[in-house]
């Protein structure tokens, strides 16, 4: 088949990325760490749709949901990623304030049931994980990522503020393996402060549209899809966030697609939830309301 369908090929060994015994799951991107990215990015939005039986709260518990979120849980666990295990402790933890205490417990015991069930069904996972940081300072892409580290003051010093422009250092020629470092490189302090005013904007508008649409629902003209999406979101872009310090987020499709997805949907929100009309609102409330005078009530008159 892969001889005679175009787009099929065979993979060869060389093509397949492994750690210890196990292959790094890639699925349809580029590298396994855009894959664990895009994978634990969007698991605290399933981790919300499962306690909410899909933003429906009061509806009868569908299985489906939940499954979405476990699934999600054990491929970050078996994906021998150390990035993809930080993300998925990071979205866990950034999901968990915005939760009741029951559901709170329900996650975590979730998740401590999952990774145990990954070290007993799947043999030498549980070692391998360990050894990957344990035994970090002496991998290949940790020495590859100092090295880089150490030039970047070097590569920073003929335009700080600037940088040396976009795309400038492509993958095939120097590898960073931190967005965070090479959009300093790249585009300077005044590059790296607008990449980090992308999250920080997205956070912003996911938190405030939830908090706009819980002062709604209290008082009978809001709906409870906004208070349970815009914690996930913004659970979601922090996590992003949190991964972009581990590998060259801007040369992968597939992740740096999901930030400003994220974010898009952020700001959707955050317009759906429409917190500056009920200033307006407040204002109209306090003041009469003065007629305008239209040209044809001049003429009447």
């Amino acid at each position: 088949m892969g001889g005679r369908v175009p787009g099929l090929q065979y993979a060869t060994e060389e093509e397949v990325g492994s750690r210890g015994v196990f292959a790094r799951a890639v699925g349809t991107s580029i590298h396994p760490l855009e894959f664990g990215a895009v994978l634990v990015g969007i698991l605290p939005l399933a981790i919300a749709a499962a306690m909410s039986n899909g933003f429906r709260r009061g509806s009868p518990v569908q299985i489906r949901w939940w499954l979405s979120a476990s699934l999600s849980m054990v491929v970050c666990l078996i994906s021998v990623s150390r990035s993809a295990i930080i993300g998925l402790v990071v979205a866990i933890l950034a999901c968990l304030p915005a939760m009741a205490k029951r559901e709170r417990r329900i996650v975590l015991v979730g998740g401590v049931l999952a990774a145990g069930a990954v070290a007993v069904l799947v043999p030498g996972m549980a070692t391998t994980v360990i050894a990957m940081f344990t035994g970090a300072s002496d991998d290949p892409s940790t020495q590859s990522r100092s090295e880089a580290l150490a030039r970047v003051p070097e590569f920073l010093s003929a335009s700080p503020v600037l940088g040396a422009g976009f795309g400038t250092f492509l993958p095939r020629y120097y590898i960073f393996d931190n967005q965070w470092v090479l959009t300093l490189v790249e585009l300077g302090v005044a590059g790296t402060v607008a990449l980090a005013g992308i999250f920080g904007t997205g956070m912003w508008s996911a938190v405030t549209a939830a908090r706009s649409s819980h002062r709604r629902e209290a008082a009978g003209t809001g709906q409870a899809q906004a208070a349970e999406i815009g914690p996930a979101l913004a659970a979601s872009v922090l996590t992003l966030a949190v991964l972009y310090a581990f590998f060259d987020a801007f040369s992968f499709p597939m992740s740096v697609g999901l930030l400003f997805l994220l974010t898009g949907l952020s700001a959707a929100l955050y317009r759906m939830t429409e917190p500056r009309q009920e200033k307006g609102e407040q204002v109209r409330e306090g003041r009469p309301e003065v007629p305008v005078e239209t040209p044809s009530a001049r003429a009447d008159s």
